[in-house]
């Protein structure tokens, strides 16, 4: 027994050296210039985005031997995301090594190198972060050795020439990191010596243990300061979705606007592509008459060549029978030929210079009409040249106009994300539903980027609250909804004691139809939300169930179906294929209103009480899951087969239950496109 007890000590020990060497060799001061240079690319803003999408993910470059920073900051930035992507950080051990990255780090132990390497990274928009460089002018953003007046200097013009804009908020950052570095250093050095007393008096189990309690105290006391901040930081996001929401509406009426500006536009378009086709179609038939009566000019200009060739080959048959009369010395008839030559040749003459006159009358006139028609060819062609020039820059303006369209589309897309993330830091975190339920699935399946349904749970006394709601709508009126829905159930939860369940849904409505303006005259406001909730009281096992419209599943094996209770599947018990227990399903409905304005008989909310045995299994969920169109035939999933699933897949563990409820949905979703928003909520009872 003593060698054991030598053993565990001499592990003990070795175990809290060796994380007082980790906690020397990465200090504050690194934590802090890790964080420093994440949250430079937060609030500096790329001119140039072309680098920056042609990259999956945004790359942080890290160069020089020390290993301290690239591990840390891969550590930090495992589960971040800067300008909408996953962070890959990447080490360069040599300048020739080095490619773009939108941020590189230096360490101090490469100094002498920045001038070089900043002459390789001057091509491209690169944020450089040199530490405790003072040599080099053109540093960007530069950590200062500790005893410095300041422990970063920001030069914001060497960054602007570079390509990049500096964020205000930058500065503030930086200030506040700069007040907090001296207390975070002190802070560190007091632990590092408790880590080390601990260390050295391992020996003595009793103040061991006492060293722990005091640990999880510093523990409990850092997460009571971190829910403080993060509640700060939750009415900050609250202030920028209002801000967003405004900008929303206004980019919405542009976006109208300029959409009727467009339609207009398209049908001038049109109405001058037509004119166009008709005033070619005339151009081409002209032209054709034209080639026309070029061919008869050119026929009778060879007809005209061929008479002067008759004549010539006659003149020199005349010639050459003169000589054969002189020769033969017949002047009678030489004479008498010569006569009757040059009277036929006189008859050619005439008659050649008739036709050439008529025809050179005919060419004239033709050349008139040629001519005509060629002044009007071209000034129909600088109709149309005009015309297209006009169709070009109606081409360019509203190419302008669709890609201001479809900015403005990728604005309010990136807001709507941005409120995505502050409406799921308004629901429960899996941290504190897992410490109030410690087996448990949730199933959450936004049909757009944010949702109309919503989960909320809170423990007050003994008792353990939890709720699934599905809000009028999804998308962006759904989630204002969810957020009101959230907001009113922990106003309600933090102002009165202990309440029933339906008590606490008669509250809730109560507060929607208020903050609403809901009134029966007022038919133009009937939003609201389904919701089942449950309070269960840890002590005496009891479970209260209340539902507004929505039920409550409970799969046990020692449940049985009285009062407001129904069998869900039929009367019988079920065989589960994995137990050799039967359990039966109980559903517990809802009473049949909603929470908001009803113009039936408005009652309260009943609730109901049922005793909750060992490894009960409840689930919880809203209409989407049942109404999803799909399978072989396209039809709903329906609350049956809804049923089924929830009975079969019970006395399995909670993530294999998430995982077949995930499956079976895709699998009948197929292709068919998602309806509603999906909430499947199950906890097992302990």
């Amino acid at each position: 027994m003593n060698y054991i007890n030598k053993i565990l000590v001499t592990v003990i020990l070795f175990v809290g050296v060796s994380f007082n060497s980790y906690s020397q060799k990465i200090t504050i001061k690194d934590r802090i210039k890790a964080e420093h240079i994440y949250n430079f690319g937060v609030y500096i803003t790329w001119k140039n985005k072309s680098q920056l999408k042609e990259s999956k993910k945004f790359q942080i470059g890290v160069y020089g031997s020390d290993t301290t920073m690239y591990n840390l900051l891969k550590k930090i930035c495992s589960y971040r995301l800067l300008k909408w992507k996953k962070i890959e950080i990447v080490r360069f051990s040599k300048i020739n090594e080095i490619k773009y990255v939108p941020i590189l780090y230096i360490s101090n132990s490469s100094n002498n190198e920045v001038p070089k390497i900043d002459s390789v990274i001057s091509q491209w928009s690169t944020l450089l972060v040199t530490d405790s460089c003072n040599t080099f002018k053109g540093t960007m953003i530069n950590f200062f050795p500790r005893n410095a007046l300041k422990k970063v200097e920001i030069n914001k013009e060497n960054i602007n020439a570079r390509g990049m804009k500096v964020g205000a908020m930058l500065y503030v950052v930086a200030k506040n990191y700069e007040a907090d570095w001296e207390t975070m250093f002190q802070k560190s050095e007091e632990e590092l010596a408790t880590e080390k007393e601990t260390v050295e008096q391992q020996n003595i189990i009793l103040k061991e243990q006492e060293n722990k309690i005091k640990l999880k105290e510093k523990h409990i006391l850092k997460l009571s300061n971190n829910i403080t901040e993060k509640e700060k930081e939750l009415n900050f996001k609250q202030d920028e979705l209002h801000i967003l929401q405004n900008d929303i509406f206004n980019k919405n009426e542009a976006l109208n606007l300029t959409s009727a500006i467009l339609k207009t536009q398209q049908l001038k378009l049109l109405i001058q592509q037509k004119d166009i086709k008709e005033t070619q179609k005339l151009l081409q038939k002209q032209i054709d008459e034209y080639k026309i009566q070029k061919s008869k000019i050119d026929n009778q200009r060879t007809e005209i060549s061929s008479q002067q060739t008759l004549i010539d080959n006659q003149k020199s048959k005349l010639n050459r029978s003169i000589a054969d009369l002189k020769k033969q010395q017949l002047v009678l008839y030489f004479v008498l030929i010569v006569l009757i030559l040059f009277g036929l040749m006189s008859v050619l003459i005439y008659r050649s210079y008739r036709i050439k006159k008529r025809a050179n009358k005919l060419l004239k006139l033709r050349n008139n009409e040629i001519s005509r028609q060629n002044s009007e060819i071209i000034q129909q062609k600088e109709e149309i040249e005009t015309q297209r020039d006009e169709i070009e820059a109606q081409r360019d303006s509203l190419a302008t106009q669709r890609d201001k369209i479809l900015v403005q589309n990728k604005d309010i897309t990136d807001s709507i994300t941005y409120a995505s993330k502050i409406q799921q830091a308004l629901l429960p975190l899996d941290l504190l539903t897992s410490q109030l339920f410690k087996e448990h699935f949730i199933f959450y399946l936004p049909r757009d980027i944010v949702s109309g349904d919503f989960y909320w749970t809170r423990k007050k006394g003994d008792v353990i609250y939890l709720a699934v709601a599905d809000c009028t709508g999804h998308g962006v009126p759904g989630a204002f909804m969810s957020m009101l829905g959230v907001a009113f159930l922990n106003e309600i939860i933090d102002r009165y004691n202990l309440l029933s369940s339906g008590e606490l849904l008669d509250n809730l409505r109560e507060k929607i139809i208020y903050s609403l303006h809901q009134t029966e005259s007022n038919e133009s406001s009937k939003d609201g939300m389904d919701i089942s909730i449950i309070g269960y009281n840890e002590k005496t096992k009891i479970l209260q169930i209340s539902g507004a419209n929505n039920p409550v599943y409970i799969v046990s094996s020692k449940q049985s179906a009285v009062g407001s209770q129904q069998p869900a599947v039929s009367s019988e018990m079920h065989e589960l294929p994995t137990t050799t227990a039967s359990c039966q399903l109980l559903e517990l409905k809802g009473d049949k209103m909603p929470i908001g304005i009803y113009y039936g008989e408005e009652k309260p909310f009943s609730t109901k009480e049922i005793t909750i045995y060992k490894n009960d299994y409840i689930y919880m969920f809203s209409d989407g899951f049942a109404d999803q169109f799909g399978g072989p035939d396209g039809k709903k999933f329906k609350y049956k087969a809804l049923k089924n699933l929830c009975l079969q897949i019970s006395n399995l563990k909670s993530e294999e239950q998430e995982e077949i409820v995930r499956k079976a949905f895709f699998d009948w979703k197929r292709d068919y496109k998602q309806i509603d928003d999906i909430l499947l909520i199950g906890v097992r009872f302990e």
